[in-house]
């Protein structure tokens, strides 16, 4: 392929790449996150320094018109409460109508009532010409305070633009990391805060993602890199090596690539503008702040996460006491619906089953990381759960291996 076709070909993905992050700019108009914003400049940056190199004029590839700022600042001006004019008119007009109701029947009130009227000097005046005393006057009062209740909503699923994954958002708080169970790695109970918020992805990373990827990378990166990405084999997983800077996609794309070693994973990571979540992060988008056992709750059902039952094509370690319809890998975005709804607490899916996970590796040996969720491969429930742990090699990649990433709030910020 010639250095044109390379670059008309980056220019077309970085164009696709722009256009939903436009659309992600017209839905939160003017609440835009600034690393969208950020993402949209230098998208368009890319973009021109390409053009440039090509010999084209500058265009930037823009397929639906977007309202500019001054429009949504026309539109989101803040305005009085129309309920609160209405109430304070309401007020007033139950005001006047009280005052002159009083006043039109103060007679009534009077008559007969000695102690309203003044004593009388029988020398100078009768009782009947005297003037009633009027009543005191009722001025209704509307106190007005700046105090507002603040109720801080959680944002949707935003979609990142670099792979097209959509991303759930983790709110702060505490939960009970670990547990009382002997497992193979210790993972003991204790109360763990997390201190910030942060964006984990839905799903894990699917094939497809990773082949686009690995293509989005110069040759000479993929020459000195991509063995100690990924394990390359001709059966088990759904990206082949062809041969040097050249992959092949199996099965479409849809499954959650495995294969990966945590160096391949954090590379991803990284081209995303995200990182590998901690352990801690990691339990706590599973299990949530009610500490669960397992991502709907404490209660196991078979049917809702890919583990090594009936169907499993490991015939040695087949579990037939359950039955979740899938034989290996399941596509990333499965178990999501009906009676297999497995989803965490956040709407994170798989975090229990189909392919153990990357941790970014903090507190392990700097050639081992723990990998967390269990996989496809698990039989044994004492330890398919969200507690689970294991350790390997930061060089390897297994069948059972995947990952997800996470993203800072304040990324790019």
């Amino acid at each position: 392929m010639s250095r044109k076709a390379d670059i008309e070909r980056l220019i077309e993905r970085h164009n696709r790449h722009l256009q939903v992050l436009r659309e992600q700019q017209a839905s939160f108009g003017l609440h835009t996150p600034a690393h969208i914003l950020t993402e949209i400049q230098d998208t368009e940056e890319k973009i021109k320094k390409l053009q440039k190199t090509l010999g084209t004029p500058e265009k930037i590839e823009n397929r639906g018109k977007l309202s500019t700022p001054d429009d949504l600042g026309s539109r989101s001006a803040p305005k009085i409460s129309s309920w609160l004019v209405a109430l304070t008119g309401l007020l007033m007009i139950g005001a006047c109508v009280t005052a002159f109701f009083v006043r039109g029947i103060d007679g009534l009130f009077t008559a007969g009532k000695p102690t309203d009227i003044p004593p009388l000097d029988p020398t100078t005046a009768s009782p009947s010409s005297l003037p009633p005393k009027p009543l005191p006057s009722i001025t209704p009062t509307l106190a007005l305070t700046n105090t507002a209740i603040t109720v801080t909503p959680t944002p949707a699923p935003t979609l990142r633009a670099t792979d097209n994954m959509l991303m759930v958002f983790v709110r702060q708080g505490e939960f009970i990391m670990g547990t009382d169970q002997p497992m193979p790695l210790p993972n003991p109970k204790r109360e763990v805060t997390i201190t910030h918020d942060f964006w984990i992805d839905k799903t894990e990373v699917s094939s497809r993602q990773f082949f686009d990827f690995l293509n989005d990378q110069p040759c000479e990166v993929l020459q000195e890199q991509d063995t100690l990405w990924f394990v390359s084999t001709s059966s088990g997983n759904f990206i082949e090596k062809v041969k040097d800077c050249e992959y092949k996609l199996k099965s479409g794309g849809v499954h959650a690539v495995n294969h990966v070693t945590w160096y391949g994973a954090v590379a991803y990571c990284a081209w995303v503008g995200g990182r590998l979540p901690t352990e801690e992060e990691w339990e706590y988008a599973a299990r949530g702040p009610e500490s669960y056992l397992y991502p709907w709750g404490n209660e196991f059902d078979g049917r809702r996460a890919n583990m090594c039952d009936i169907n499993c094509n490991s015939v040695t370690r087949r579990n037939e006491d359950y039955d979740d319809g899938v034989g290996f890998v399941a596509p990333a975005q499965s178990f999501f619906e009906g009676s297999s709804n497995g989803a965490s607490w956040v709407g994170a899916l798989n975090m229990l089953g189909n392919l153990y996970e990357w941790t970014a590796g903090d507190d392990t040996p700097k050639d081992k990381a723990v990998l967390r969720g269990g996989s496809w491969l698990h039989n044994n429930l004492i330890e398919f759960s969200t507690t689970n742990r294991w350790q390997a090699d930061r060089d390897f990649g297994y069948s059972s291996t995947g990952f997800r990433c996470v993203v800072d709030t304040n990324a790019n910020q």
